[in-house]
């Protein structure tokens, strides 16, 4: 037995487009995906398993505070963005060279923010926050 799942579709507050949605087969869950696209192309895909098993974030959903963890042995340069569901960066840290980053809530709204760590590898993640 397979079921197509589900999807969705809406244009976002900067001019781009999002799309979500899920795929089951034989009543198991096996797929969440999200692409977020402007007029530059696109921004982020993000599947369920989007291969940033070494990025880790605790805990999550966070209320005040989130631990962001990555490996950086050799300490190389790294931009940290933290971006809304509208595609709009509301944190962002430049020439970061540690592994680890303490994120604060600082009165976000509850909702869904994704985690972009751009260096010598770039690493991608999702954060709720409530």
């Amino acid at each position: 037995m397979s079921d197509d799942g589900g999807k969705s579709g809406f244009q976002t507050e900067d001019g781009g487009y999002a799309s979500f949605g899920y795929k089951y087969v034989s009543g198991q869950q096996l797929n969440y995906y999200l692409v977020k696209m402007d007029d530059e192309g696109t921004v982020g895909i993000l599947p369920a398993d989007d291969g940033n098993a070494s990025l880790t974030v605790y805990p999550n959903p966070v209320t005040t505070t989130a631990t962001v963890q990555f490996p950086n042995p050799d300490h190389h340069v790294y931009q940290f963005t933290l971006t809304n569901i509208n595609g709009q960066i509301v944190k962002s840290i430049h020439s970061f060279t540690g592994d680890k980053l303490v994120i604060e809530k600082d009165g976000l709204p509850d909702g869904i923010y994704f985690i972009t760590l751009r260096g010598d590898q770039t690493y991608r993640s999702k954060v709720i926050i409530n």
